[in-house]
């Protein structure tokens, strides 16, 4: 993970780092996920790190960007 942080200019975090290890669990127990949050919260870099890190380790299988589909809701 430090490598992928590193490359998108981040720095991490102990709850931050837990947030992406929530959501790597939360993604291998359901089919699809949802995250939600405020503008520039950090919902797509989470992300990147998170897929960037798997492939890193070999465990992307199920986690490849073509596999995400990303909405956004302008407010």
């Amino acid at each position: 993970m430090d490598k992928a942080t590193n490359e998108h200019g981040l720095t991490p975090n102990k709850n931050w780092v837990e947030k992406c290890l929530q959501i790597y669990s939360v993604s291998n127990v359901y089919r699809g996920i949802i995250l939600v949050g405020p503008p520039c919260s950090g919902k797509s870099s989470t992300l990147s790190v998170l897929i960037e890190s798997l492939t890193e380790h070999g465990r992307a299988s199920s986690a490849r960007h073509s596999n995400f589909i990303y909405k956004t809701q302008n407010q």
